[in-house]
């Protein structure tokens, strides 16, 4: 009876979930980030209302997600417990110091069944959100299974549209040396509740810079126009060294940072990944003093840098690009490098790390004449730095390694005029 039940919901509540949510579903990072998700998975939101579990049994259609609920609320009426049954949920006793909820938690999880559980407890009425309680690092851990926090606004209702953000996957066991301890308890839900805030801030990011506007419009057409007049002339040829990241694949932020040695880098690069919407760092002498070149320049996607001061300004356009899911191009040296001698400065790392974006290395070869294919080799992603010096100044050096690395192999394939 209550499969039937729950079948049922599924497929009449759909259109009305459809109409009265209106729901806009942003993922923080596509490229690792689906709705079929394979085995075992807690899903841990914010609380806006109680709303948010509906919200998310639709958007993970497929699955039967099991909530985490108080006594107070299956008990409440008989047609809502009714429903929560049909749902199988997971209830919590009236005694605080009954954990059987927790086991029946992981025993779920570990026959690969979804769980949902709201920390806060409690419907945050502000933006601001409530302490979290930390039993489900407790449920994690004991599962084995990854976390996949969620933000919602919570914004229901015919004439309002609920956005959520669903972040990437982690899982505990990456953040515990052995026994989970207190401590480490608090360190983790400290952690966790930071990352809740930051897929709040980038989804208001994404929500103030929607996919559809008039200004990627004109971008878009920048784009088609450089790549039907430039490519014919740099003939780009890509040889990919990180087979499983191949760059017509790769989705998400991600930040490119490459080698410059001339004023087309930026325009090979733009044919070279026309698939993707790609921002790129120009110095403020490009933009002065033309203002025709300076608006075709913001029309294709370049970000203005003045070189001669640490630029907070340029530097915050920047990880708002890569927080709405996009590219971005810089080039670490700075500024157009004679010979690769040139030591990488570490700015490009501080916008890696704030956005959360992997690094893909990037060597473009030196042509023989203006005519001659473009060659262009890509390495394997790096992961982000932490925002601390020594992570920055680590990150920054193997990035070079690894840009030294692929101009060797150019000039051992015989790609690169030098």
């Amino acid at each position: 009876m209550h499969t039937f039940v729950f079948l049922m919901m599924k497929i009449t509540g759909f259109p009305l979930a459809w109409i009265f949510f209106k729901r806009k579903t942003y993922f923080e990072n596509r490229s690792n980030q689906k709705r079929k998700i394979k085995g075992g998975a807690l899903f841990v939101s914010n609380h806006k209302s109680f709303w948010d579990y509906i919200t998310l049994f639709f958007l993970f259609f497929r699955y039967k997600i099991r909530p985490i609920v108080s006594h107070f609320i299956y008990n409440r009426n008989p047609v809502l417990k009714f429903c929560l049954n049909c749902v199988n949920a997971i209830v919590v006793g009236t005694d605080q110091l009954d954990v059987r909820y927790i086991d029946e938690a992981v025993a779920l999880l570990k026959k690969g069944k979804k769980v949902v559980v709201f920390p806060e407890g409690h419907f945050a009425l502000t933006d601001e959100l409530l302490p979290f309680n930390p039993s489900y690092i407790r449920i994690a851990h004991e599962a084995d299974v990854p976390i996949v926090p969620i933000y919602t606004d919570g914004r229901y209702g015919f004439f309002k549209r609920n956005h959520v953000m669903v972040g990437s996957r982690f899982y505990v066991r990456d953040m515990v040396d052995g026994e989970l301890t207190k401590e480490k308890y608090d360190d983790i839900n400290t952690i966790f509740v930071k990352n809740i805030e930051e897929l709040h801030r980038k989804m208001n990011v994404r929500k103030k810079n929607p996919t559809f506007s008039f200004k990627n419009i004109f971008m878009d057409l920048g784009r088609v126009w450089a790549y039907t007049h430039f490519s014919p002339i740099f003939r780009v040829h890509i040889h990919d060294q990180g087979k499983k990241y191949h760059y017509h694949k790769l989705d998400g932020p991600v930040l490119f940072a490459s080698n410059h040695h001339g004023f087309s880098d930026p325009l090979v690069l733009l044919c070279a990944f026309n698939r993707r919407r790609v921002h790129f760092l120009a110095a403020k002498e490009v933009f002065a003093n033309h203002k025709l070149r300076s608006a075709l320049l913001k029309g294709i996607g370049a970000i203005m840098i003045d070189r001669d001061i640490f630029d907070i300004e340029a530097i915050s356009k920047c990880v708002d690009v890569l927080n709405r899911g996009r590219t971005l191009l810089v080039f670490p040296s700075g500024h157009i490098a004679q010979d690769e001698s040139n030591a990488f400065k570490s700015g490009a790392m501080m916008i890696a790390s704030r956005s959360k974006s992997p690094i893909l290395p990037i060597y473009i070869c030196r042509a023989k004449h203006w005519y001659s294919t473009r060659h262009i080799y890509t390495g394997e992603l790096l992961d982000p730095p932490t925002l601390s010096m020594k992570s920055l100044n680590e990150t920054s050096k193997m990035l070079e390694e690894r840009i030294e690395e692929l101009h060797q192999l150019a000039i051992k394939e015989k790609r690169c005029y030098d």
